[in-house]
Protein backbone atom coordinates (compact mmCIF):
# COMPACT_ATOMS: atom_id res chain seq x y z
CA UNK A 1 0.00 0.00 0.00
CA UNK A 2 1.50 3.14 -1.41
CA UNK A 3 -0.10 5.12 1.07
CA UNK A 4 2.02 3.48 4.16
CA UNK A 5 4.92 6.01 2.70
CA UNK A 6 4.13 7.90 0.49
CA UNK A 7 5.16 11.64 1.76
CA UNK A 8 3.62 14.80 0.85
CA UNK A 9 4.59 18.45 1.03
CA UNK A 10 4.12 21.61 -0.58
CA UNK A 11 6.54 24.03 -2.34
CA UNK A 12 7.05 27.57 -2.07
CA UNK A 13 5.77 29.10 -5.01
CA UNK A 14 9.00 31.15 -5.14
CA UNK A 15 10.78 28.35 -5.54
CA UNK A 16 8.77 26.40 -8.13
CA UNK A 17 6.62 28.42 -9.79
CA UNK A 18 3.08 28.31 -11.21
CA UNK A 19 2.64 29.92 -14.71
CA UNK A 20 0.05 32.64 -13.12
CA UNK A 21 2.56 33.22 -10.04
CA UNK A 22 5.72 33.63 -12.88
CA UNK A 23 4.36 34.87 -16.05
CA UNK A 24 1.58 37.06 -14.84
CA UNK A 25 2.37 38.03 -10.91
CA UNK A 26 5.81 38.16 -11.67
CA UNK A 27 6.82 36.93 -8.68
CA UNK A 28 10.86 36.44 -9.45
CA UNK A 29 10.75 39.82 -9.98
CA UNK A 30 8.91 41.04 -7.32
CA UNK A 31 10.96 39.11 -4.77
CA UNK A 32 14.13 38.81 -6.82
CA UNK A 33 14.23 35.19 -6.68
CA UNK A 34 14.75 33.04 -9.24
CA UNK A 35 12.69 29.63 -8.92
CA UNK A 36 14.18 26.07 -9.36
CA UNK A 37 11.39 25.52 -11.80
CA UNK A 38 8.51 27.28 -13.80
CA UNK A 39 4.87 25.37 -14.19
CA UNK A 40 3.89 26.40 -17.77
CA UNK A 41 -0.25 26.15 -16.74
CA UNK A 42 -2.85 26.02 -18.85
CA UNK A 43 -3.09 29.86 -20.39
CA UNK A 44 -4.11 31.09 -23.79
CA UNK A 45 -2.46 30.80 -27.81
CA UNK A 46 -2.30 26.61 -27.47
CA UNK A 47 -3.47 25.20 -30.67
CA UNK A 48 -3.99 21.52 -31.53
CA UNK A 49 -0.51 21.52 -33.26
CA UNK A 50 1.45 23.01 -31.51
CA UNK A 51 1.48 24.80 -27.75
CA UNK A 52 2.53 28.16 -29.26
CA UNK A 53 1.07 30.15 -26.19
CA UNK A 54 3.89 27.95 -23.55
CA UNK A 55 6.43 28.26 -25.60
CA UNK A 56 5.97 32.20 -26.53
CA UNK A 57 5.85 32.87 -22.49
CA UNK A 58 8.73 30.49 -21.81
CA UNK A 59 10.72 32.39 -24.64
CA UNK A 60 10.09 35.55 -23.16
CA UNK A 61 11.94 34.95 -20.22
CA UNK A 62 14.72 33.27 -21.88
CA UNK A 63 13.54 29.55 -21.04
CA UNK A 64 13.08 27.86 -23.79
CA UNK A 65 16.30 26.19 -25.33
CA UNK A 66 15.06 23.33 -27.33
CA UNK A 67 14.65 24.51 -31.22
CA UNK A 68 15.35 27.65 -31.66
CA UNK A 69 18.49 27.39 -33.70
CA UNK A 70 16.29 25.10 -36.01
CA UNK A 71 12.94 27.54 -35.66
CA UNK A 72 14.59 31.33 -35.37
CA UNK A 73 17.93 30.82 -37.99
CA UNK A 74 17.53 33.22 -40.76
CA UNK A 75 19.51 32.57 -43.98
CA UNK A 76 19.63 36.86 -44.28
CA UNK A 77 19.31 37.93 -40.99
CA UNK A 78 17.36 41.08 -41.09
CA UNK A 79 15.21 42.42 -38.42
CA UNK A 80 12.93 45.40 -37.28
CA UNK A 81 12.96 46.22 -33.90
CA UNK A 82 10.17 48.36 -32.42
CA UNK A 83 10.63 50.32 -29.65
CA UNK A 84 7.97 51.63 -27.10
CA UNK A 85 8.64 55.07 -26.73
CA UNK A 86 5.49 55.97 -25.14
CA UNK A 87 5.85 56.08 -20.87
CA UNK A 88 3.42 53.52 -19.35
CA UNK A 89 1.15 55.07 -17.23
CA UNK A 90 0.66 54.15 -12.85
CA UNK A 91 -2.60 51.73 -13.10
CA UNK A 92 -6.01 53.82 -12.23
CA UNK A 93 -6.75 54.04 -8.62
CA UNK A 94 -8.89 51.31 -7.11
CA UNK A 95 -11.51 53.15 -4.39
CA UNK A 96 -13.82 50.31 -4.04
CA UNK A 97 -12.93 48.58 -1.56
CA UNK A 98 -14.95 44.87 -1.26
CA UNK A 99 -18.43 44.67 0.04
CA UNK A 100 -18.90 48.47 -0.76
CA UNK A 101 -21.48 49.82 -2.98
CA UNK A 102 -19.84 50.82 -5.92
CA UNK A 103 -21.19 52.07 -8.99
CA UNK A 104 -20.21 50.36 -12.50
CA UNK A 105 -18.11 53.38 -13.54
CA UNK A 106 -15.99 52.91 -10.55
CA UNK A 107 -15.22 49.17 -10.51
CA UNK A 108 -14.78 49.35 -14.64
CA UNK A 109 -12.15 52.40 -14.05
CA UNK A 110 -9.14 49.66 -14.41
CA UNK A 111 -10.70 47.10 -16.82
CA UNK A 112 -11.24 50.63 -19.56
CA UNK A 113 -7.36 52.18 -18.84
CA UNK A 114 -6.66 48.32 -19.73
CA UNK A 115 -8.35 47.93 -22.70
CA UNK A 116 -7.96 51.37 -23.50
CA UNK A 117 -4.34 50.79 -23.13
CA UNK A 118 -3.85 47.68 -25.47
CA UNK A 119 -6.37 48.78 -28.30
CA UNK A 120 -3.63 51.88 -29.03
CA UNK A 121 -0.74 49.12 -28.44
CA UNK A 122 -2.36 47.09 -30.89
CA UNK A 123 -3.02 49.79 -32.93
CA UNK A 124 0.67 51.09 -33.09
CA UNK A 125 1.74 47.09 -33.30
CA UNK A 126 0.07 46.53 -36.56
CA UNK A 127 1.44 49.59 -38.01
CA UNK A 128 4.87 47.99 -36.79
CA UNK A 129 3.38 45.05 -39.19
CA UNK A 130 2.89 46.93 -42.25
CA UNK A 131 6.25 48.56 -42.07
CA UNK A 132 7.94 45.34 -41.10
CA UNK A 133 6.19 43.92 -44.55
CA UNK A 134 7.06 46.81 -46.64
CA UNK A 135 11.00 46.19 -45.65
CA UNK A 136 10.49 42.63 -45.54
CA UNK A 137 11.97 42.72 -42.39
CA UNK A 138 11.58 39.67 -39.39
CA UNK A 139 9.35 41.90 -36.64
CA UNK A 140 11.05 42.28 -32.82
CA UNK A 141 8.63 43.11 -30.36
CA UNK A 142 8.62 45.79 -27.49
CA UNK A 143 7.76 44.60 -23.90
CA UNK A 144 4.35 44.61 -23.45
CA UNK A 145 2.33 45.91 -20.35
CA UNK A 146 -1.14 45.42 -19.14
CA UNK A 147 -3.47 46.70 -16.47
CA UNK A 148 -5.80 43.66 -15.84
CA UNK A 149 -5.53 40.25 -15.38
CA UNK A 150 -6.48 37.82 -18.83
CA UNK A 151 -8.62 35.47 -16.62
CA UNK A 152 -11.43 32.95 -17.09
CA UNK A 153 -13.17 34.68 -13.79
CA UNK A 154 -14.36 37.43 -12.33
CA UNK A 155 -11.34 39.78 -11.23
CA UNK A 156 -10.76 41.67 -8.07
CA UNK A 157 -9.41 45.37 -8.56
CA UNK A 158 -8.02 43.49 -12.10
CA UNK A 159 -6.42 40.94 -10.68
CA UNK A 160 -7.41 37.28 -9.65
CA UNK A 161 -8.44 37.03 -5.82
CA UNK A 162 -5.89 37.60 -3.20
CA UNK A 163 -3.10 38.34 -5.93
CA UNK A 164 -4.69 41.83 -5.48
CA UNK A 165 -3.31 42.24 -1.80
CA UNK A 166 0.13 43.17 -2.58
CA UNK A 167 1.36 40.16 -4.92
CA UNK A 168 -0.45 41.27 -8.63
CA UNK A 169 2.18 44.46 -10.10
CA UNK A 170 -0.29 47.02 -11.94
CA UNK A 171 0.50 47.41 -14.69
CA UNK A 172 2.66 44.33 -14.90
CA UNK A 173 4.68 42.64 -17.79
CA UNK A 174 2.14 40.58 -19.59
CA UNK A 175 2.93 37.78 -22.17
CA UNK A 176 2.08 38.27 -25.78
CA UNK A 177 -1.25 35.84 -25.50
CA UNK A 178 -2.78 38.76 -23.45
CA UNK A 179 -2.68 41.27 -26.42
CA UNK A 180 -2.76 38.44 -30.06
CA UNK A 181 -3.56 34.84 -30.51
CA UNK A 182 -0.19 33.28 -31.20
CA UNK A 183 -1.40 30.47 -33.26
CA UNK A 184 -2.81 33.36 -35.82
CA UNK A 185 1.29 34.96 -36.29
CA UNK A 186 2.11 31.70 -37.20
CA UNK A 187 -0.76 31.69 -39.94
CA UNK A 188 -3.75 29.42 -41.03
CA UNK A 189 -4.15 26.16 -39.68
CA UNK A 190 -3.89 24.72 -43.13
CA UNK A 191 -0.72 26.84 -43.61
CA UNK A 192 1.09 25.53 -40.22
CA UNK A 193 0.22 22.00 -40.67
CA UNK A 194 2.09 22.08 -44.13
CA UNK A 195 5.20 23.05 -42.68
CA UNK A 196 7.95 20.78 -41.98
CA UNK A 197 9.12 21.83 -38.75
CA UNK A 198 5.72 22.00 -36.17
CA UNK A 199 5.54 25.35 -34.61
CA UNK A 200 7.22 27.00 -37.09
CA UNK A 201 7.04 30.88 -38.49
CA UNK A 202 6.78 32.17 -42.16
CA UNK A 203 9.95 32.48 -43.81
CA UNK A 204 9.14 35.76 -45.49
CA UNK A 205 7.58 39.02 -43.68
CA UNK A 206 5.53 40.05 -47.20
CA UNK A 207 3.89 37.02 -48.59
CA UNK A 208 0.48 35.90 -48.25
CA UNK A 209 -1.31 37.17 -45.21
CA UNK A 210 -2.32 33.28 -44.47
CA UNK A 211 1.26 32.73 -43.79
CA UNK A 212 1.10 34.79 -40.60
CA UNK A 213 3.93 37.23 -39.25
CA UNK A 214 7.52 36.41 -38.80
CA UNK A 215 8.72 37.50 -35.72
CA UNK A 216 10.85 37.82 -32.30
CA UNK A 217 9.97 38.37 -29.05
CA UNK A 218 11.34 41.09 -26.68
CA UNK A 219 14.37 38.33 -25.10
CA UNK A 220 15.44 37.71 -27.93
CA UNK A 221 17.82 40.49 -28.40
CA UNK A 222 19.58 39.29 -25.22
CA UNK A 223 20.35 36.50 -26.86
CA UNK A 224 22.61 37.96 -29.40
CA UNK A 225 25.70 38.61 -27.13
CA UNK A 226 27.45 36.14 -28.79
CA UNK A 227 26.55 37.22 -32.63
CA UNK A 228 27.71 40.48 -33.02
CA UNK A 229 27.70 40.43 -36.45
CA UNK A 230 23.94 40.39 -36.00
CA UNK A 231 23.59 42.13 -32.36
CA UNK A 232 26.02 45.05 -33.54
CA UNK A 233 24.62 46.06 -36.88
CA UNK A 234 22.22 48.61 -35.91
CA UNK A 235 20.86 51.54 -37.47
CA UNK A 236 17.39 53.42 -36.41
CA UNK A 237 15.09 54.71 -38.90
CA UNK A 238 13.46 58.09 -37.56
CA UNK A 239 11.26 60.90 -39.11
CA UNK A 240 13.35 63.85 -36.70
CA UNK A 241 16.96 65.03 -36.51
CA UNK A 242 18.83 62.89 -33.22
CA UNK A 243 18.42 65.62 -30.34
CA UNK A 244 21.89 65.67 -30.18
CA UNK A 245 24.68 67.05 -32.13
CA UNK A 246 25.80 64.75 -35.24
CA UNK A 247 29.01 64.40 -36.83
CA UNK A 248 29.43 65.15 -40.36
CA UNK A 249 30.16 61.86 -41.76
CA UNK A 250 32.25 62.03 -45.34
CA UNK A 251 30.51 61.12 -48.18
CA UNK A 252 32.87 58.75 -49.62
CA UNK A 253 32.74 56.48 -46.74
CA UNK A 254 29.09 56.21 -46.82
CA UNK A 255 29.21 55.22 -50.45
CA UNK A 256 32.06 52.81 -50.06
CA UNK A 257 29.49 51.02 -47.50
CA UNK A 258 25.96 51.77 -48.73
CA UNK A 259 24.49 48.31 -50.11
CA UNK A 260 23.67 49.24 -53.78
CA UNK A 261 20.38 49.67 -54.76
CA UNK A 262 18.78 46.66 -56.76
CA UNK A 263 18.35 46.71 -60.67
CA UNK A 264 15.59 49.37 -61.34
CA UNK A 265 15.14 50.95 -57.79
CA UNK A 266 16.20 54.87 -58.35
CA UNK A 267 19.48 55.57 -56.41
CA UNK A 268 18.04 59.10 -55.95
CA UNK A 269 15.20 57.28 -53.60
CA UNK A 270 17.99 58.00 -51.08
CA UNK A 271 18.37 61.30 -51.38
CA UNK A 272 15.36 62.05 -49.08
CA UNK A 273 17.38 59.73 -46.08
CA UNK A 274 19.88 61.72 -43.83
CA UNK A 275 22.25 59.80 -42.14
CA UNK A 276 23.07 61.09 -38.84
CA UNK A 277 25.59 59.73 -36.56
CA UNK A 278 26.14 60.71 -32.88
CA UNK A 279 29.15 59.61 -31.25
CA UNK A 280 28.60 57.03 -28.72
CA UNK A 281 25.44 55.38 -29.92
CA UNK A 282 25.62 51.95 -31.41
CA UNK A 283 24.61 52.89 -35.06
CA UNK A 284 23.26 56.06 -37.17
CA UNK A 285 20.12 57.28 -37.50
CA UNK A 286 18.35 57.32 -40.41
CA UNK A 287 16.15 60.03 -40.94
CA UNK A 288 13.12 59.96 -43.34
CA UNK A 289 10.27 62.50 -43.75
CA UNK A 290 6.63 61.31 -42.51
CA UNK A 291 4.51 60.48 -44.89
CA UNK A 292 6.39 58.23 -47.38
CA UNK A 293 4.74 55.77 -50.04
CA UNK A 294 5.69 52.08 -49.79
CA UNK A 295 7.53 52.26 -52.75
CA UNK A 296 9.53 55.46 -51.53
CA UNK A 297 9.48 53.85 -48.30
CA UNK A 298 11.57 50.55 -49.78
CA UNK A 299 13.58 52.78 -52.00
CA UNK A 300 15.09 55.01 -49.82
CA UNK A 301 15.95 52.08 -47.02
CA UNK A 302 17.49 49.99 -49.67
CA UNK A 303 20.74 50.76 -49.19
CA UNK A 304 21.13 49.93 -46.00
CA UNK A 305 20.01 46.50 -46.44
CA UNK A 306 23.28 45.26 -44.75
CA UNK A 307 22.29 46.40 -41.55
CA UNK A 308 21.20 43.58 -39.48
CA UNK A 309 19.01 45.45 -36.48
CA UNK A 310 16.95 48.86 -38.17
CA UNK A 311 15.04 49.77 -35.08
CA UNK A 312 12.07 51.85 -35.12
CA UNK A 313 9.78 53.58 -32.25
CA UNK A 314 6.12 52.77 -32.49
CA UNK A 315 5.40 56.37 -33.03
CA UNK A 316 7.91 56.54 -35.83
CA UNK A 317 6.52 53.14 -37.41
CA UNK A 318 2.75 54.79 -37.32
CA UNK A 319 4.20 58.24 -39.10
CA UNK A 320 6.70 57.03 -41.31
CA UNK A 321 4.38 54.93 -43.93
CA UNK A 322 1.23 57.04 -45.96
CA UNK A 323 -0.04 54.44 -48.27
CA UNK A 324 0.41 51.82 -50.67
CA UNK A 325 0.66 52.67 -54.27
CA UNK A 326 -0.71 49.11 -55.00
CA UNK A 327 -4.39 48.88 -54.11
CA UNK A 328 -4.10 44.88 -54.23
CA UNK A 329 -0.90 45.22 -51.23
CA UNK A 330 -3.49 47.75 -49.46
CA UNK A 331 -5.84 44.45 -49.43
CA UNK A 332 -3.57 42.27 -48.25
CA UNK A 333 -1.73 43.96 -45.25
CA UNK A 334 -5.97 44.59 -44.66
CA UNK A 335 -6.53 40.78 -44.70
CA UNK A 336 -3.33 40.29 -42.54
CA UNK A 337 -4.19 42.44 -39.76
CA UNK A 338 -7.91 41.43 -39.41
CA UNK A 339 -6.74 37.72 -38.93
CA UNK A 340 -4.01 38.23 -36.39
CA UNK A 341 -5.27 40.77 -34.47
CA UNK A 342 -8.10 38.72 -33.90
CA UNK A 343 -8.91 38.76 -30.22
CA UNK A 344 -11.59 39.66 -27.79
CA UNK A 345 -12.02 39.36 -23.93
CA UNK A 346 -14.59 40.00 -21.03
CA UNK A 347 -13.00 41.97 -18.25
CA UNK A 348 -15.80 41.34 -15.36
CA UNK A 349 -15.48 42.80 -11.33
CA UNK A 350 -16.18 40.30 -8.81
CA UNK A 351 -17.65 43.18 -6.99
CA UNK A 352 -20.44 43.64 -9.50
CA UNK A 353 -21.63 39.89 -8.56
CA UNK A 354 -25.03 40.58 -7.31
CA UNK A 355 -25.75 43.05 -10.09
CA UNK A 356 -24.37 39.91 -12.52
CA UNK A 357 -26.91 37.93 -10.74
CA UNK A 358 -29.72 40.15 -10.63
CA UNK A 359 -29.44 41.10 -14.68
CA UNK A 360 -29.03 37.03 -15.45
CA UNK A 361 -32.38 36.20 -13.20
CA UNK A 362 -34.30 39.52 -15.73
CA UNK A 363 -32.46 37.57 -19.01
CA UNK A 364 -29.04 37.19 -20.25
CA UNK A 365 -28.14 40.54 -22.14
CA UNK A 366 -26.52 40.20 -25.72
CA UNK A 367 -23.20 39.59 -25.99
CA UNK A 368 -20.93 42.80 -25.58
CA UNK A 369 -24.03 44.53 -23.75
CA UNK A 370 -23.80 43.26 -20.50
CA UNK A 371 -23.09 45.82 -17.92
CA UNK A 372 -20.33 43.70 -16.13
CA UNK A 373 -18.07 43.56 -19.20
CA UNK A 374 -15.62 45.88 -19.99
CA UNK A 375 -14.82 44.06 -23.84
CA UNK A 376 -11.47 43.93 -25.55
CA UNK A 377 -10.08 44.66 -28.78
CA UNK A 378 -10.87 47.13 -31.55
CA UNK A 379 -9.74 46.30 -34.43
CA UNK A 380 -6.59 48.07 -35.75
CA UNK A 381 -6.94 50.34 -38.96
CA UNK A 382 -4.88 49.86 -41.74
CA UNK A 383 -3.49 52.50 -44.58
CA UNK A 384 -5.46 52.84 -47.69
CA UNK A 385 -4.44 53.28 -51.56
CA UNK A 386 -2.19 56.30 -52.44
Amino acid sequence: NVTRTLRMGVFPITDVAGGHTFFVQNLQSVTGKWPAAVHATYQFGDQADYPFGKRQRFRDWGMWLVDDEATQRDAHPRYLVLKEDQPIADAAPWTCARGNDCSAQELHVRGKQHVDHLNRLRQRLAAGVALARVLNRTLVLPTFYCYCDKFWHRLHACAIADAADGSQPLPFLCPMDHIVDLSMWHGSMEVRTARPVPGSLASRQDGPWREGIPFRGAYWLRRLGNQPAIGMSVATLTTSAPAAAAMKVSPALLQATLTRPSAGAPAAAARHMTHAYVPGELGPHLVLPAGQTDRQLREAVAPYSHVSLLQVSLSDASAVLRCYEASSEATEVRRLVDFAFRAEWCYRPAEMTEEWTRVQLQGKPKRGAEPWCVWGFEMPSTLQTC
